[in-house]
């Protein structure tokens, strides 16, 4: 990777509202109203998330620790019979039945209909800005793969 290909890449930005606040252009647009309340009315609201670094390093600890009790967890999806639990649940409410909370107890529901931790409803993604429905959808992105290796060569062409 040459030294201008770096150039060119710092050079172009998803959303020029990320560097304002390093650059000093909102501190000052303090001097002009209205140029303020616009520039940070687009800083808030910026298309591309922050710039992130990936990393290639793996956590050890990353899978889960469940605690040590005889407590039934909920299921992570609704299968047939949490259905079936669920009107039962919903009949015992109805009638004002101590014996829901029992119910309950037992036989807690789901935590949700599908088992997908990534998945958003439609209404709350419809519900978001516009800048937050294209990050969502991944359309807007700000990441730059590490690389290690080409910093040698990078300090090789720097120095010649």
């Amino acid at each position: 990777m040459s030294l201008n290909a770096i150039q060119e890449n710092q050079a172009l930005e998803l959303d020029p509202s990320l560097g304002w606040e390093a650059n000093g252009v909102l501190a000052r647009a303090t001097q002009q109203g209205a140029l303020f309340n616009l520039f940070l009315a687009m800083h808030q609201h910026g298309q591309a998330e922050p710039t992130a670094y990936e990393s290639h390093t793996t956590n050890a600890h990353s899978k889960t620790t469940h605690s040590k009790n005889y407590y039934r967890r909920s299921s992570t999806y609704a299968e047939n019979a949490d259905w079936h639990n669920m009107q039962i649940t919903c009949e015992l409410l109805h009638r004002n039945s101590d014996d829901a909370r029992l119910f309950l107890s037992i036989h807690p529901p789901p935590l949700s209909q599908k088992d997908d931790v990534q998945r958003l409803p439609d209404d709350v993604i419809n519900n978001c800005s516009l800048a937050a429905q294209k990050r969502i959808k991944g359309r807007l992105t700000n990441t730059i793969s590490e690389d290690n290796t080409l910093l040698f060569e990078l300090i090789d062409e720097i120095r010649s």
